[in-house]
């Protein structure tokens, strides 16, 4: 979802001859409102704050999984320390 949002907007301001540099996804709303025409910000700024929120939404889960693999489930860490895989 979030994926498809930063391309939903990035094309859009791409058709307007506006091309958003590459970025991290977090830093996208950022670079991406700043952009922004103003006669495309009632249909673009929405799409910028749900993606803005999905990426907060993320680390929030992410911080969660790293807490309950570091307490409940202390295995986990040594595929953590080998790189195959994020916490989960």
């Amino acid at each position: 979802m979030r994926t498809k949002l930063v391309n939903f907007v990035r094309s859009k301001l791409k058709t307007c001859g506006i091309r958003v540099t590459m970025s991290s996804t977090s830093a996208f709303p950022d670079h991406a409102t700043l952009l922004v025409p103003d006669d495309l910000r009632p249909a673009l700024d929405p799409c910028i704050e749900i993606v803005r929120h999905l990426t907060q939404d993320i680390r929030s889960y992410d911080r969660k999984v790293e807490t309950l693999c570091e307490k409940k489930y202390p295995q986990t860490a040594a595929y953590v320390e080998l790189h195959i895989t994020g916490d989960l």
